[in-house]
């Protein structure tokens, strides 16, 4: 495949802009807020600890 063909590259291009689209207004796609991040990190430190408790059992 030629990826210098212009004929491909502007195809990719409009698949991609049309993708952009769809998705771009997503709410899923919104950055987290600083207590989502800060629930988040506890959750996961909170899986990984039980997770070791486990194992040194």
């Amino acid at each position: 495949m030629d990826t210098t063909d212009p004929r491909l590259q502007e195809e990719l291009r409009r698949r991609l802009d049309a993708i952009a689209a769809d998705e771009g207004m997503d709410a899923s796609r919104a950055a987290l807020s600083a207590r989502d991040l800060a629930l988040y990190l506890a959750v996961s430190a909170a899986i990984a600890l039980l997770g070791l408790a486990v194992m040194a059992l």
